[in-house]
């Protein structure tokens, strides 16, 4: 089969998904996995090729093979909320590289990580700052980055800030609600369709390495969740106005570049209206 302008998006899910109807719309033979059976109707109907995989039910990688029959493989799957779900996690990627090897298809890989992976270390982070994760989820990502960076293939690690856009009205997180801890801290957000362009644009340039997908301006919480609540008409929440373990993801390379963010200025009224 032709294997040129062809993806397999691994997590066709909140981000994966539009990703995929994009791609498609653009030419691209795209496969897309998902965990639930009723979303399989809704790939084909949208042009994608629908893929059941649980990554902690090893029978539904029997058809990996054919999943990955593409150009390019994206994978946009978080971590499990159980211990058991963590655990196949990190399994599936410890056998990643194997997987892959007898895979003779595909020539770019793209991992959609978190920067969880930094921790709170109180300071400014770049793509080339020292991992201190300290959530679980961190750690488990951190350790999957190690195994992806051992693939013998170009290979782009996307660290994403927290993700808002339809469907993720940041107005909601904290609605209403009094007393929340760290208000001062800088947020470190990006909006969907930025990471969309972020992933096209790697996908373009054959770009391997490590980015920081965040908006480069990074209010208080209380700036941003006070405004949002307002910008969706809920109740204002109130923050304590303090700064306890924070970070500030700088998105080095996209600065680089100079990536055109679709929406840099995370106070923009016009952001709000995009959910």
């Amino acid at each position: 089969m032709n294997q040129e302008n062809s993806v397999s998006i691994l997590g066709c899910g909140w981000l994966g998904f539009p990703l995929a109807q994009q791609l498609v719309q653009s030419a691209y033979r795209v496969n897309g996995s998902s965990t639930r059976e009723e979303k399989l109707a809704q790939f084909s109907e949208a042009g994608i090729q629908p893929f059941l995989i649980r990554l902690d039910e090893r029978e539904t990688l029997v058809n990996f093979q054919e999943f990955t029959d593409s150009e390019i493989l994206i994978i946009a799957v978080p971590p499990g909320s159980s211990p058991e779900k963590k655990e196949a996690y990190l399994q599936f990627f410890q056998s990643l590289p194997d997987l892959l090897s007898a895979n003779q298809q595909v020539r770019q890989l793209i991992f959609i990580s978190s920067t969880s992976v930094y921790g709170e270390p109180n300071s400014l982070v770049d793509e080339a700052s020292v991992l201190e994760p300290i959530e679980t989820n961190g750690k488990l990502l951190a350790l999957v980055e190690q195994v992806l960076q051992t693939i013998n293939l170009p290979t782009c690690i996307i660290r994403a800030g927290g993700l808002i856009g339809p469907g993720r009205n940041p107005g909601r997180f904290f609605a209403g609600r009094q007393n929340i801890a760290n208000g001062l801290s800088p947020v470190n957000l990006i909006h969907l369709n930025d990471v969309i362009q972020i992933i096209l644009n790697v996908m373009a340039i054959r770009y391997h390495g490590i980015i920081n997908a965040c908006a480069p301006t990074h209010p208080s919480r209380s700036e941003f969740y006070t405004l949002a609540a307002q910008q969706a008409g809920l109740a204002s929440p109130s923050f304590i106005q303090e700064k306890g373990q924070w970070k500030q993801v700088e998105p080095k390379y996209l600065q680089q570049v100079e990536f055109k963010f679709n929406y840099p200025n995370l106070l923009d009224p016009t952001l709000f209206k995009s959910f």
